[in-house]
């Protein structure tokens, strides 16, 4: 059974496919689902020249349930739509045993009386039309009287009561309707309801087009195409019920009704009635509407006496002026000069917000006439309305007298009218140039000026028509003169050759002729007139006096092909983070390029930012006329991170989008000089070195940058010198910019300045000086007479001569080199005025040159010239007998027991020392060594002889023990070896006189 189902299903379904191909039938199937959508229908007629549209949407409010409890629901109902006037029923009863009955209705709650049934075979595979349904009392078929509530039970019979699946095709007359669709056994009910309904005629792009929702007080007037509309609905209402008869909608409510039609009566290309009637007295007396708009602004039309500035209405002799008209008395008559009709007086024109051109004419969308009230008895009354466009609001304020006294119901009509002219009249013979200016929304050429013509009588010509530039009202073009008496409408007339090119800006669109019959709106500050004598030359400038008047005029125009503004430009160089000094100069480039042909840049805009959001531009160059794709600009002085942008113009002066943001860094080299001793020789060449860094990152920059310092780094004279960088080269980044340090070296040399000579002890001080700023040195190593000292902290090295048997005189000390800075190079050395001579077994020391020493041991006798003090070590001699100083007996000598030494004063040549037998010498003078004073000040320091280590020490004292044992064997070899030669006796015995030796035993 079910397979066979299935099969005459698919064939059934296949025929209503290519019926619906033929018929042009619109087709949903949907299965029924809880508070499921089941999609919508439409149907359209015509109704006095509208077409007329109806949408409705389908519901399922419940499903049908399982009454023998095996899973599933016992009705399953497919609803399937063909169009908004024939549906299909495919009802599937599950229990497959017929022991449960099933009906099906319908319930008409409006719109249509009469509901055709076909009834499908699956047998024969064929639907029969079965005739219009029973409409009947629900009751008499056995169906609940609660289906049909919303008509006393009342509704069509579908299926009374059965079993077993069925197919059932409603036609439904074509219109509004509303209605509710009962299977099973009422539990599975679908809400068929018109959603809105469409209002239109055949007017192209002024056609009338609304929308009016059908379950609440809305309804939507759309505009040239939708691109505007205004959007009006009562708030806080909900319909109850709801009517439809032929092009009307009517909203029932509490207290009132909403009707909606349209009108072909009124308005330009018809308009739109909302009527709003109220069946008793309200207790209210104003009814706010909510608005919505878009690209509109509304102009109210006051009375013609506030238009021109009174109060009230006022007359005299020669002018009058009510709500409505204005009369001048002209020659004796009184001439009808403005009109402005009942109900546009306390009307509102809207208009386009900004186009007044070409197929927009002069701009005007809508106009909302004034409300007109009317009761049963055909009184009636003005109401008044206002707009509040920023709150979005319309209010419709009542007569409360009216509404007191009205007869109800009473009705009120605000009519919108789909109008392109303006609403009020004006005709004077006089020689005036008037018109309103309009915004040009693109450039284009000027081909005509159209202006409506109210009244052929009034205006036959001559006249002109004419642009001016609205921001210096230059004359821009015009048209030639034309005369005659056209029909009334809108006369076109074109501009004369060569038509003049628009931009995108203001322009006043205006009339001049000896008489004029125009027609407009009241809109503030929108219109001007001059008083110029015709005919003549256009006036340039013209001088006009501003009114609060919109004329029914405009320009049609051919735009310039759509010019695309420019794309956002490429950037060139430099390239994302690249380093350049502060406040360096630093050309940037881009590349322009735009979507239209042919187009090129007229102006750029450059800004540089420390942030890439460009909040606050340190370098703004705000817009730049050029052509030029590059702006040199000096970099801020800060190093950081900074972020650098476009943006263009094209050659209509089109601005482009900005490029992205490009990073570039201000930086510089930060350069550290190093060097490895601050004070060295002169003449040789500075040790130093560099480390250098990005100031910007602190990355190193040591193996990209070369430095040149400020001066050479080989000095030949002693002083001090300071370097620093003075330039770099950076071979990464190109930087030039850098900070260094700077360090000190000095040139030096050694000098041995200074010197004191201790004669007596054998003992030699020199003092060795830096040259520059002559300070001691410490640690220094000097040489003098084949001796090598250490100068202490006071720079003085000290020699002693003891183990040396001579020292020349005049020997030079010089320094070798300081162990702190490893100064070699001396330039002074000390010649020291100190000799030392041995003439054995004596040794002669003294601060002058000492020639010509002899001892002549037979005679005894130790002979020399020298001068000064001098200084004889004579061992165990012991004193000389005499001293003799050039051959006299000197007497300014003494003897130093101690120390085995004999000091001679003042001594100026030859010296002559003499021991006699018995020893001793007479008149000496004895006492202790005062050592020479130095040429210059000797510092109180104590003389520290150079300092001999523990195990110098010991070596030397092994080295004594083995001397003396040395000569202590000599000694006795001495002994043993002849004591006297013959050549000894002789001497002896030649001598006159025995000579007594004071150590005989030492000869013996």
């Amino acid at each position: 059974m079910a397979k066979r189902r299935t099969f005459i299903f698919l064939v059934v379904w296949l025929a209503l496919l290519i019926l619906s191909f033929f018929s042009n039938f619109k087709i949903d199937t949907v299965k029924a689902q809880s508070n499921a959508d089941l999609g919508g229908g439409f149907s359209t007629f015509e109704w006095n020249g509208f077409n007329i549209t109806i949408v409705s949407s389908w519901e399922l409010i419940q499903n049908e349930t399982d009454y023998d409890g095996d899973g599933v629901p016992d009705v399953i109902s497919t609803v399937t739509f063909f169009n908004d006037t024939l549906m299909e029923i495919y009802v599937d009863d599950t229990r497959e045993t017929g022991a449960y009955k099933w009906a099906c209705a319908v319930i008409n709650i409006t719109g249509f009386d009469k509901v055709g049934k076909w009834e499908y075979n699956p047998a024969t595979d064929v639907w029969t039309y079965t005739g219009l349904l029973n409409y009947g009392y629900l009751p008499y078929y056995g169906l609940p009287y609660e289906w049909a509530n919303e008509t006393g039970g009342y509704g069509f019979i579908v299926f009374g009561a059965g079993s077993g699946d069925k197919w059932y095709r409603l036609n439904f007359t074509a219109g509004y309707k509303e209605f509710k669709i009962y299977t099973g056994k009422g539990s599975e009910i679908i809400s068929v309801k018109p959603k809105k309904i469409k209002y239109s005629n055949n007017e192209g792009f002024h056609s009338l087009d609304v929308e009016v929702a059908t379950l609440k007080p809305k309804f939507t007037l759309y505009r040239w195409s939708r691109e505007a509309f205004i959007e009006l609905q009562l708030p806080n209402a909900v319909s109850k019920r709801r009517s439809f008869r032929d092009d009307m909608l009517t909203q029932k409510y509490d207290g009132f009704e909403a009707v909606y039609y349209p009108r072909s009566d009124i308005g330009e290309y018809g308009s739109f009635e909302f009527e709003i009637v109220f069946e008793n007295k309200p207790s209210f007396n104003s009814i706010t509407i909510n608005v919505n708009f878009t690209n509109l602004k509304f102009y109210y039309q006051p009375p013609l006496y506030e238009e021109y500035g009174f109060s009230e209405p006022f007359s005299n002799s020669t002018f009058s002026v009510n709500a409505t008209h204005v009369m001048r008395l002209i020659n004796g008559t009184w001439v009808n000069e403005v009109y402005r009709p009942e109900n546009v007086v306390g009307s509102y024109a809207v208009y386009h917000a900004y186009k007044m051109n070409n197929e927009y004419k002069a701009g005007k969308a809508f106009h909302i006439y004034r409300p007109k009230l009317i009761d049963a008895e055909g009184k009636t009354a003005w109401a008044e309305l206002s707009v509040d466009e920023k709150r979005g609001v319309l209010t419709i304020t009542l007569p409360q007298e009216f509404l007191d006294n009205a007869v109800y119901p009473v009705t009120i009509d605000p009519t919108f009218g789909y109008d392109t002219i303006g609403k009020s009249s004006i005709s004077y013979s006089a020689d005036y140039i008037q018109g309103s200016w309009f915004s040009c929304p693109e450039p284009g050429i000027a081909n005509s000026i159209t202006f409506y013509l109210y009244s052929s009588s009034y205006d036959d010509g001559p006249r002109k028509l004419g642009i001016y530039r609205r921001s210096d009202n230059s004359f821009v073009g015009g048209t030639a003169e034309y005369s005659g008496e056209p029909s009334p409408g809108w006369v076109t007339h074109p501009l004369e050759s060569p038509q003049p090119l628009l931009s995108a800006e203001d322009y006043w669109l205006v009339h001049w002729g000896e008489d004029y019959a125009l027609r407009y709106d009241s809109g503030t500050g929108k219109g001007g007139r001059q008083s110029v004598e015709y005919p003549g030359s256009w006036p340039d400038p013209w001088n006009p006096t501003s009114e609060d008047r919109i004329y029914s005029i405009y320009c049609t125009y051919t735009a310039e092909a759509a010019n695309n503004p420019p794309n956002a430009p490429t950037l060139n160089s430099p390239s994302a983070n690249s380093r350049f000094d502060p406040s360096e100069s630093v050309q940037f480039t881009w590349t322009f390029s735009d979507p239209d042909a042919g187009d090129s840049q007229s102006a750029y805009q450059f800004q540089l930012d420390d942030d890439s959001d460009f909040s606050s531009p340190i370098i703004d160059t705000g817009k730049v006329s050029s052509s030029t794709s590059s702006t040199t600009q000096t970099l801020p002085s800060t190093v950081g991170l900074y972020y650098w942008r476009v943006k263009t113009w094209d050659s209509n002066d089109a601005e482009g989008a900005w490029s992205s943001g490009r990073p570039i860094i201000v930086d510089r080299v930060q350069v550290t000089l190093s060097i490895s001793d601050n004070r060295i020789d002169i003449g040789t060449a500075m040790s130093w070195s560099f480390t250098a860094t990005y100031a910007y990152d602190g990355s190193s920059a040591t193996n990209y940058v070369t430095v040149t310092l400020n001066d050479t780094t080989t000095k030949n004279t002693v002083g001090k010198w300071a370097f620093t960088v003075s330039s770099i080269t950076d071979s990464n980044y190109g930087l030039t910019a850098f900070t260094s340090n700077t360090v000190e070296v000095i040139w030096d040399a050694l000098n041995a300045t200074n010197y004191v000579v201790d004669a007596e002890n054998g003992l030699v001080y020199v003092k060795v000086v830096y040259c520059y700023g002559n300070q001691p040195v410490p640690g220094a190593n000097v040489s003098y007479a084949g001796l090598y000292a250490e100068t202490n902290s006071s720079g003085w090295a000290t020699f002693n001569v003891s183990s040396l048997a001579n020292v020349g005189y005049n020997s030079t000390a010089a320094p070798l080199q300081d162990s702190t800075y490893g100064i070699t190079v001396s330039l002074q050395n000390a010649t020291i005025p100190f000799e030392k001579e041995t003439v054995s077994p004596f040794v002669i020391k003294a601060s002058a040159p000492i020639t010509n020493a002899d001892w002549n041991d037979v005679e005894g006798k130790l002979s020399f010239s020298s001068s000064g003090t001098i200084y004889v070590d004579v061992g165990d001699y012991g004193p000389p007998y005499q001293v003799e100083v050039n051959n006299e007996v000197w007497t300014n000598w003494s003897y130093d027991s101690t120390n085995q030494r004999v000091r001679i004063n003042n001594v100026a040549s030859t010296v002559v020392l003499v021991w006699e037998e018995g020893g001793g010498g007479e008149g000496g003078q004895s006492g202790g060594f005062i050592p020479p004073q130095p040429e210059e000040p000797v510092p109180q320091l104590p003389i520290v002889p150079p300092t001999v280590p523990p195990e110098t020490m010991v070596n030397f004292g092994i080295f004594i023990i083995v001397i003396v044992i040395v000569g202590a064997f000599a000694y006795k070899q001495l002994e043993s070896s002849q004591k006297t030669s013959a050549k000894w006796r002789k001497r002896r015995e030649q001598a006159k006189k025995p000579i007594k030796w004071k150590r005989k035993k030492r000869f013996e």
